[in-house]
This record gives C-alpha cells, structure tokens and sequence, in this order.
C-alpha cells in the first residue's frame, strides 16, 4: 500500500464515490478525474446501533473489505464493546494479506478522530 486514509463515516462514502461511474461511462469518469487507485477499507462501526448502515463491498477498486464493530469510550460501560485482542489480530492479518494488492488503505469511523485514527497510526 502507498497510502493510508483515515476518514469519517462521511469522508469514507465520498472517497469510494469519486471511484463510481454509470455503466458505459468509464471514458467520461476518466475525463473527469474518477480515482482509479485500488483501495481496502477498515471499517469500524458502532456496536450499539448495529452499524451505520453503510457496508463496503468488492468491487474492481475495492479489493478487501474488514468491518469490526466496537465503540468509541474511554471507559467501560455497560453494554458497550471495547476494542480487544481478536481484533487487533484482524487488522494485522487484513493489512498483511492486502498490503501488496491494493494502492490504498481507507480507514474509517463515525467521526475519523479516535478510533480509525488510532488504527491508521499503527497500520504506519
């Protein structure tokens, strides 16, 4: 990989959007400046809602996707899902298994400050 990106949930939409094109457009998309880098996406979601709602899938940019679903708090809460041990080793052997097949590592979560940013740190 040549790149990291840590986004928000928001960001992480867009960024895989400026890849989309209609069918039969790719000439037009390219014109106009579509991203044709290849990209895997980390994709942290909370717990207590069940997700955003958003999945990422393979697509010819998108080579591997890795939802993991924990929350964003500095101490335990009831109900809540910390971070832990499993999957911390999922993001390393999701890192290793794509590092040398897509162009770009995107990582996101609800707001791109804590969470995704502190993977994207050790994914450096």
């Amino acid at each position: 990989m040549k790149r990291v990106l840590v986004k928000s949930v928001h960001g992480a939409f867009g960024y895989v959007m400026e890849h989309y094109y209609p069918f039969g457009m790719a000439t037009e998309a390219a014109e106009q400046g579509a991203l044709t880098d290849t990209y895997v996406v980390i994709s942290i979601q909370d717990s207590h809602t069940g997700g955003f709602g958003v999945r990422f899938a393979e697509n010819q940019f998108c080579k591997g996707t890795l939802t993991l679903y924990f929350d964003d708090i500095v101490t335990e809460v009831d109900g809540a899902v910390l971070f832990d041990d499993d999957m911390a080793d999922k993001i390393i052997e999701f890192i290793e298994k794509y590092r040398k097949v897509a162009d770009t590592l995107l990582i996101h979560c609800y707001a791109g400050q804590s969470r995704s940013r502190a993977v994207g740190v050790f994914a450096v």
